[in-house]
């Protein structure tokens, strides 16, 4: 029987396959869809706002910026989902690399300096992978000589200026600061929308990110998101890049009862002044 990391390693490749052939394509949001190389939001500017210290988080996985930096910022434990499971392998090469690679070689292998030869890299910590899956799958695309690059979407050209500010990790300290803390076993990934994520967990959460996912559906915000918060713990339900939200936006997020906003300084590819926001829910300390 094929294991399941190969199955997903072939389907990658169609993937980069049709990139490579018809040009970038956006993230659809399938099983199997193009990734984010790296997240876009203010992930310094925000997560210093949650007490997630030796906290549980719950957050998308995206570009797996946002389970990494949860543990530099203290987590003990991060389960994650997502609708594409090509963003868990994206996010479990990134912790692969960060426990085994120089901040340098990071930084060469993700495109973020000169280029490089990937393979020469992931042969030099390949065998340091010690989950099957994630070994099957990599192992693949760069013994068949594949160009990773094209799992990302529209080549995800990175300003690592930008990236170094936004993605606390990416500061040289603070790298070697999750290198010494990320424990890979604790993280968790499932497939799943936010409709069933908590068919599959039951953990009370310090932080639950949703990132933007609120921006596509309406109604997400309820009681069954705040059941699973620790008192005073925070859910993330919107993220802007172009304006502060606003009684007057049409943006769902701005009318949601007991809603916070603050502001982040915009450090997005397409952001030169302090324009990004952030709206979140926290819930309310039981009183004893």
């Amino acid at each position: 029987m094929e294991k399941k990391g190969f199955i997903d390693g072939l389907q990658a490749i169609k993937v980069i396959e049709k990139n490579r052939c018809e040009g970038f394509s956006y993230v659809d949001f399938s099983l199997y869809s193009t990734c984010y190389k790296f997240s876009n939001e203010n992930l310094s500017g925000y997560y210093s706002k949650f007490n997630i210290k030796d906290g549980n988080v719950l957050t998308v996985c995206g570009s797996g910026d946002q389970v990494l930096s949860a543990f530099l910022y203290g987590a003990k434990n991060v389960d994650c989902f997502d609708s594409n499971i090509l963003t868990y392998y994206n996010l479990m090469l990134k912790a692969y690399c960060i426990k085994h690679l120089s901040f340098e070689d990071f930084f060469l292998f993700f495109g973020l300096s000169h280029s490089c030869d990937k393979k020469v890299i992931y042969d030099s910590f390949k065998d340091k992978i010690d989950n099957n899956d994630v070994r099957l799958f990599f192992d693949l695309i760069f013994d068949n000589d594949i160009n990773v690059d094209y799992l990302y979407n529209n080549g995800e050209t990175c300003y690592p200026e930008n990236l170094v500010i936004s993605i606390p990790y990416l500061e040289i300290n603070n790298y070697y600061k999750l290198k010494d803390m990320l424990d890979i076993s604790k993280i968790n990934f499932v497939v799943s929308d936010l409709f069933d994520v908590y068919k599959h967990y039951s953990n009370k959460y310090s932080f639950i990110n949703l990132s933007n996912i609120c921006d596509y559906f309406d109604n997400l915000i309820n009681d069954t998101n705040l059941n699973h918060l620790t008192d005073d713990g925070g859910v993330m339900v919107g993220y802007s890049w172009t304006r502060p939200y606003s009684n007057e936006t049409n943006n769902m997020t701005a009318s949601i009862v007991g809603a916070y906003q603050s502001r982040v300084q915009g450090v997005g590819y397409f952001c030169e002044e302090d324009c990004d926001s952030i709206m979140y829910v926290k819930k309310a300390k039981t009183m004893s």
